[in-house]
């Protein structure tokens, strides 16, 4: 029976005990969860904080993703741009070369064609262009033809050669003027339009109308004057020097080889008798040549003709009258002349022999 008590005592001994460990355990109980709430809580913060400073980094990895991406783009766009702006320049390039090429000259164009020819694409402009410029061409050939035939004739006046010739003429005025015998007459010819003008100083001599004729060349050097030999009044051939200090128009007969001048030449033999000679007369290099074609003799109310001169053949009124067209119209070409003398009575020399070559050029 004490067995049995002494065995509940040491239970009761031992749940006292353990009750004692309890409620200690219990009275620290609040410590030690106030110890766990504590622990937790900073590893809590810990690990919002590693959490916290996760996210951060992956937005600042996502942020540094995003910006590399953005780099990426704008370094493409940056390419793209510069890309863009190098095919706006090599076509612009291209533009400008059109332009040059359809403005420029032919050849000029077919080279820049050449360097900026791309495929067939710029061929074909290429091709374009070029059949432009023909149109244009044409157009522009079209537009110079009928300028010229709305140009006024070229003023003969203004042709610095002619000037020249002029000025090396008046220059010289000493081997030719005249200034103290006013009968004495003076004209600006080409007789053999050889480029080279003649001053002639003529006047009528003597009792039979004699005509003095002193003519001067412009040298081939264009700087002086040269001196034209004239037939005495009967030379060797039978011709002597026509009349003709005369304002009026003179029928010319030219081939490729020379230039004819027909005019008349009135000799006086006595108060009822007279001559009337057809002449041609020409400048043959240094020397002035005439011939006579036909001569008319009037003694009285007598008329005869003759062929060349008054000893030669008998013709009749109108053989006489034809007799330069007997003798050059064969092979020369005819037309009018005009001459136009000046006494250089005005004062001013210059005007006086310009118009004077004006009206002999036509």
């Amino acid at each position: 029976m004490r067995k049995k008590v002494m065995g509940l005592g040491m239970i009761l001994a031992m749940s006292a005990a353990l009750y004692g460990c309890s409620e200690g355990a219990a009275g620290n109980k609040p410590t030690e969860h106030t110890t766990i709430e504590e622990t937790t809580e900073k590893e809590s913060e810990e690990d919002e904080k590693q959490e916290s400073s996760s996210k951060e980094d992956e937005k600042d990895s996502k942020k540094e993703s995003n910006k590399e991406e953005k780099d990426s783009v704008d370094e493409k766009k940056d390419k793209s741009d510069d890309d863009r702006s190098k095919s706006d320049t090599d076509e612009k390039t291209v533009k400008t070369v059109k332009t040059v090429k359809k403005v420029g000259k032919r050849d000029e164009a077919e080279s820049d064609s050449k360097v900026t020819d791309e495929g067939d694409k710029e061929t074909k402009k290429t091709s374009s262009t070029k059949k432009d410029e023909s149109v244009e061409s044409s157009v522009s050939g079209s537009s110079e033809v009928v300028k010229e035939e709305e140009k006024p004739a070229e003023n003969i006046a203004d042709n610095p050669d002619v000037q020249h010739q002029i000025k090396v003429i008046t220059t010289a005025s000493s081997m030719w003027y005249h200034p103290d015998d006013a009968s004495f007459k003076y004209i600006v010819t080409d007789f053999d339009h050889d480029g080279h003008y003649e001053i002639i100083a003529a006047n009528v001599q003597g009792s039979g109308h004699y005509t003095h004729l002193e003519i001067f060349e412009v040298a081939e050097t264009n700087d002086g004057l040269l001196q034209i030999s004239t037939p005495s009044m009967e030379d060797a051939t039978g011709g002597s020097i026509p009349d003709i200090i005369q304002n009026g128009g003179y029928i010319t007969f030219s081939n490729d080889s020379e230039y004819v001048y027909i005019a008349s030449d009135h000799v006086h033999v006595s108060a009822n008798e007279g001559l009337e000679a057809v002449e041609g007369f020409k400048l043959n290099g240094t020397a002035f040549e005439s011939e006579y074609l036909a001569v008319k003799h009037t003694v009285g109310d007598t008329v005869e003709y003759f062929k060349p001169d008054r000893n030669g053949e008998v013709i009749d009124e109108t053989q006489f009258k034809n007799c330069s067209y007997d003798r050059y119209g064969a092979d020369h070409d005819s037309y009018e002349t005009q001459f136009m003398w000046t006494d250089l009575q005005s004062g001013d020399m210059t005007t006086e022999l310009m118009n004077s070559y004006v009206a002999f050029h036509g």
